[in-house]
């Protein structure tokens, strides 16, 4: 069984002694859930120099930090079950007189997770929350080894992965705060791509093209259409008096780290999330390419020819680079890109499917 299964089994044990009330104070939290986890997520917690119990700090002490070279990386607090997990003051003092990156609050069930020295509010420094009870385990998991794992703490990734889930938030932030522009933008101007793909479609319905105003009032919930005029006798007539639904009207989009984004193909789509990978983790295309190595095809590879095995000039002029002298298999079916990509998320850890890892809706298939 692997150390992810392992952790998920010790949750899944959490779980249900957390719905039987079975820990009643601070202490049985510490001992039957924080040392626990932190053990399956690699930390010796019988070596007070990496797991320090009642940290010593000017006079206070922190319930524990997590240690690398003598120093601490990670303070955490740990309050009653019972008790909420208004402590961010009080640790965010401990996080400062300790100069730790990280910090922890914690009552057994929920695990908040902060990045201590983001020059913002308190509620801008939180970048993950998790809850053993309400969420997914396979998804706990995930981010409890993602942000405090010993190999991740020790080696730097941690903070990045932190640094860029809360950049990534502030960035939903300042997108969501601009949807309604963006909607009035979209629903009140002839030539935006909404208003156009309404009338794309009604006309391939109906057969006649409707007025644009008319279409802008329903958007903008301003039109009566029930009320609406019959039809003149000789109507504006589509470009086809039977059109049918033109492919090129589906664009493909994904989701990738909490950021959508549409694309012109699946191609396009498929080139962009690789290249966007890469550029994330420059190491990403070495660590995957021995893996999606097939019998005729590499999907990945180092130079463009080296992707047919066999030299199929089709399949060597449809590859695309990705960046860094990397270049990507592109000569298959959509069903193909998706499967390609989640066996790729799959070997990365990255959530397929799923807003905050990769979620794709391509042509005929999505997930």
């Amino acid at each position: 069984m692997s150390a992810k299964e392992n952790l998920i089994r010790l949750l899944g044990d959490v779980k249900g002694k957390l719905e039987d009330n079975a820990f009643s104070s601070e202490t049985a939290v510490s001992m039957f859930i924080v040392l626990p986890v932190l053990q399956h997520l690699g930390w010796d917690t019988s070596n007070p120099r990496e797991v320090w119990p009642e940290y010593s700090l000017e006079g206070t002490r922190a319930d524990f930090a997590l240690m690398a070279e003598d120093k601490p990386q990670v303070i955490i607090e740990v309050k009653h079950m019972d008790h909420g997990l208004d402590a961010e003051p009080q640790l965010f003092e401990y996080v400062f007189k300790a100069g730790a990156k990280m910090a922890v609050l914690t009552n057994g069930r929920e695990w908040r997770l902060y990045l201590a020295f983001v020059a913002s509010a308190a509620a801008d420094k939180l970048f993950q929350t998790i809850d053993i009870t309400e969420h997914d385990l396979d998804d706990a998991a995930f981010h409890l080894r993602r942000y405090l794992r010993k190999s991740e703490i020790i080696s730097g990734r941690a903070v990045k992965s932190a640094e860029r889930n809360v950049e990534e938030q502030t960035n939903k932030n300042k997108a969501r705060q601009a949807i309604p522009d963006a909607w009035q933008t979209l629903t009140t101007h002839a030539d935006s791509p909404i208003v156009k793909a309404i009338i794309h479609e009604v006309s391939a319905q109906s057969g006649y093209i409707p007025d644009t105003d008319d279409v802008i009032g329903f958007l903008s919930g301003r039109a009566d259409l029930g009320s609406a005029p019959a039809l003149a006798e000789n109507p504006t007539p589509a470009l086809s008096q039977n059109p049918k639904p033109r492919r090129g009207w589906y664009a493909p989009t994904y989701i990738l780290f909490g950021r959508a984004y549409a694309a012109e193909n699946e191609k396009e789509a498929y080139v962009e999330i690789l290249t966007k990978l890469r550029e994330r983790d420059p190491s990403f295309p070495e660590r995957v390419a021995p893996h999606v190595e097939y019998q005729n095809v590499r999907e990945l590879a180092r130079n463009r020819r080296a992707i047919s095995k066999r030299g199929v000039e089709q399949t060597i002029k449809a590859a695309r680079s990705i960046g860094g002298g990397w270049w990507a298999h592109c000569n298959m079916v959509h069903k193909a890109k998706y499967n390609s990509l989640k066996h790729m998320c799959e070997l990365e850890n990255i959530p397929f499917g799923k807003p905050e890892g990769l979620k794709v809706d391509f042509y005929g298939v999505k997930g």
